[in-house]
Protein backbone atom coordinates (compact mmCIF):
# COMPACT_ATOMS: atom_id res chain seq x y z
CA UNK A 1 0.00 0.00 0.00
CA UNK A 2 1.13 3.83 -0.48
CA UNK A 3 0.87 6.78 1.03
CA UNK A 4 -2.15 7.83 -1.02
CA UNK A 5 -5.69 8.14 1.21
CA UNK A 6 -8.24 5.97 0.10
CA UNK A 7 -9.67 2.01 -0.18
CA UNK A 8 -7.19 -0.67 -0.48
CA UNK A 9 -6.98 -1.29 -4.23
CA UNK A 10 -6.85 -4.91 -5.77
CA UNK A 11 -6.31 -7.02 -8.75
CA UNK A 12 -7.71 -10.40 -9.33
CA UNK A 13 -6.05 -12.43 -12.71
CA UNK A 14 -9.29 -12.45 -14.60
CA UNK A 15 -9.27 -8.74 -14.69
CA UNK A 16 -6.09 -8.44 -16.36
CA UNK A 17 -6.83 -11.38 -19.12
CA UNK A 18 -7.90 -9.32 -21.45
CA UNK A 19 -5.70 -6.36 -20.84
CA UNK A 20 -2.95 -5.07 -23.09
CA UNK A 21 0.30 -5.89 -21.73
CA UNK A 22 1.64 -1.88 -21.26
CA UNK A 23 -1.59 -1.02 -19.43
CA UNK A 24 -0.58 0.32 -16.07
CA UNK A 25 -1.88 -1.69 -12.55
CA UNK A 26 -3.18 1.31 -11.71
CA UNK A 27 -5.91 1.62 -14.55
CA UNK A 28 -6.88 -1.92 -13.75
CA UNK A 29 -6.98 -2.18 -10.22
CA UNK A 30 -10.34 -1.66 -8.22
CA UNK A 31 -11.49 -0.87 -4.64
CA UNK A 32 -11.14 -3.63 -2.63
CA UNK A 33 -14.02 -5.71 -0.63
CA UNK A 34 -13.07 -5.10 2.81
CA UNK A 35 -13.76 -6.83 6.25
CA UNK A 36 -13.01 -5.56 9.24
CA UNK A 37 -10.45 -7.99 11.43
CA UNK A 38 -13.19 -8.43 14.32
CA UNK A 39 -15.14 -9.92 11.47
CA UNK A 40 -16.30 -13.61 12.33
CA UNK A 41 -15.61 -16.16 9.57
CA UNK A 42 -18.97 -17.35 8.74
CA UNK A 43 -20.15 -13.52 8.53
CA UNK A 44 -17.49 -12.97 6.05
CA UNK A 45 -18.71 -15.92 3.95
CA UNK A 46 -21.70 -14.65 3.78
CA UNK A 47 -21.03 -10.86 3.15
CA UNK A 48 -18.60 -12.47 -0.15
CA UNK A 49 -20.94 -14.81 -1.63
CA UNK A 50 -23.65 -11.93 -1.09
CA UNK A 51 -21.33 -9.47 -3.02
CA UNK A 52 -19.67 -11.97 -5.63
CA UNK A 53 -16.36 -11.55 -3.94
CA UNK A 54 -13.40 -13.97 -4.34
CA UNK A 55 -10.92 -11.30 -2.41
CA UNK A 56 -11.57 -9.98 0.32
CA UNK A 57 -8.96 -6.84 1.98
CA UNK A 58 -9.21 -7.49 6.06
CA UNK A 59 -8.05 -4.00 7.85
CA UNK A 60 -8.04 -2.97 11.65
CA UNK A 61 -9.21 0.26 11.22
CA UNK A 62 -6.92 1.75 8.62
CA UNK A 63 -4.48 -1.03 9.20
CA UNK A 64 -3.74 -3.22 7.02
CA UNK A 65 -3.75 -7.16 8.10
CA UNK A 66 -4.43 -9.44 5.07
CA UNK A 67 -6.40 -10.89 2.65
CA UNK A 68 -8.68 -13.87 2.59
CA UNK A 69 -10.02 -15.55 -0.33
CA UNK A 70 -13.32 -17.55 -0.48
CA UNK A 71 -11.11 -20.71 0.00
CA UNK A 72 -10.07 -20.00 2.97
CA UNK A 73 -12.91 -18.70 4.43
CA UNK A 74 -14.52 -22.42 2.87
CA UNK A 75 -11.59 -24.28 4.45
CA UNK A 76 -12.38 -22.72 7.90
CA UNK A 77 -15.29 -23.46 7.89
CA UNK A 78 -15.79 -26.94 6.29
CA UNK A 79 -13.67 -30.25 7.51
CA UNK A 80 -11.51 -31.31 5.49
CA UNK A 81 -12.29 -34.68 3.25
CA UNK A 82 -10.42 -37.15 5.88
CA UNK A 83 -12.05 -35.69 8.63
CA UNK A 84 -15.08 -36.21 7.55
CA UNK A 85 -15.17 -40.26 6.72
CA UNK A 86 -14.27 -40.09 10.64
Amino acid sequence: MDDEEGPPLVIHVRDTLLEAEERPVKEVARPAFILESGTLVHEGLRRMRQSSEQLAVVMDGSKFIGIMTLNDALNNILPAAGERQQ
